[in-house]
């Protein structure tokens, strides 16, 4: 994989107001680039560069993983005095790429954000082109799909899993739900007390608890070799981004403890799924029922999580980065993604 970034600093200054927030996006060129727009309001410049960077070769990495036809990127905002003032500042850059960066929702954006964007400039990719398809179900609905190749893997039924979602925001919620009405056992833990889940168990303490899935759908960072040694997990499977650190230290860890991981960009494409079809196929996606969109996405995320686990299991010498990044590159050459989805909903 081609892991070169380009990064660029953004600032707006108006009378002792700054704005303030980093572009990256990976190369090479040719492809446009997409990626959410993240805010994290007071990091520092070089924290806040890394993370924009990082987070950009992760949805490189995703992106062609799932052959969506986009490079990766991520858009950073650290210093602004409002969301108001923010918007302009963020789609002058857009604009100024001319459609060769296109963003979504990140942590502490909503879709209600996006629209605000969406006014100021085109290069906003949020499922805009068909209003009953929210980005965030379709997230969910990857992150099952995922959660159901686990379980073929671990020989267990679908419907009797235990699992705990860790972040019970847009996605996690969604996705602790769906399990709930299967018959799934479902524990949620969050650091917000009112976000619960009805039917659900929420919980303090996460990482001791046995289950047979975690589902990290809050932070990016959230495992370290410390935490790792202390998992009563058997698998993880979530829709965190950069969810390991450091990387493959930790990694390590939860193979030698025998703990199934599978790596976000596998876990969490719905976003860009939709976005490949909206993109390549605006059309199609803009009379699509949301149902078959859902659908489509969990059965590619069963797929590729299927592929995923076979290629490890194996290889007694493979690790999660390789195989990923191994199955990125033969995923770039694979037919647009958003192309194989069907008026009716069904792949082709």
């Amino acid at each position: 994989m081609n892991d070169s970034v380009t990064t660029t600093q953004y600032v707006h200054q108006r009378g002792e107001t700054v704005t303030r927030f980093f572009v990256a996006a990976a190369d090479p060129g040719g492809r446009p680039a997409n990626g959410g727009l993240r805010l994290a309001p007071g990091l520092r410049e070089e924290p806040a560069r890394a993370l924009a960077e990082r987070l950009a070769r992760e949805m490189a990495v995703k992106h062609d993983l799932y052959s969506t036809g986009f490079r990766g990127a991520k858009i950073v905002a650290v210093d602004f005095r409002s969301r108001a003032q923010l918007w302009p500042a963020v789609a002058a850059a857009l604009n100024r790429f001319d459609g060769r960066v296109f963003t979504g929702c990140d942590m502490g954006v909503d879709t209600g954000d996006m629209r605000s964007l969406a006014g100021l400039t085109p290069h906003v990719l949020c499922g805009f082109g068909n209003p009953s398809v929210d980005v965030n179900t379709a997230t969910a609905a990857g992150v099952v799909g995922a959660v159901d190749s686990v379980a073929s893997h671990l020989g267990r039924d679908a419907s009797r899993l235990s699992v705990l979602v860790h972040g019970a925001g847009k996605v996690g919620a969604a996705v602790a739900a769906i399990l709930r009405d299967r018959g799934a056992e479902v524990y949620t833990h969050d650091i917000r007390p009112e976000a619960v889940v009805k039917g659900c168990m929420p919980v303090e303490e996460w990482v001791g608890r046995r289950v047979d899935v975690l589902i990290p759908c809050s932070g990016s960072g959230l495992i370290d070799t410390l935490t790792a040694e202390r998992l009563a997990c058997r698998a993880i499977a979530g829709a965190a981004n950069a969810l390991l650190t450091p990387t493959h230290a930790t990694a390590q860890v939860l193979r030698r403890r025998g703990i199934t991981y599978l790596p976000g960009p596998i876990v969490s494409p719905g976003a860009v799924i939709c976005d490949s079809i909206e993109h390549y196929a605006p059309e199609v996606f803009g009379g699509a029922r949301p149902e078959d969109v859902y659908a489509f996405v969990r059965q590619r995320t069963y797929d590729k999580a299927t592929a995923f686990l076979h290629r490890v299991q194996d290889d007694a010498r493979a690790t999660a980065t390789r195989v990923v990044h191994e199955m990125a590159r033969e995923g770039r050459s694979a037919p647009l993604c958003g192309e194989r989805f069907a008026p009716v909903g069904t792949a082709v």
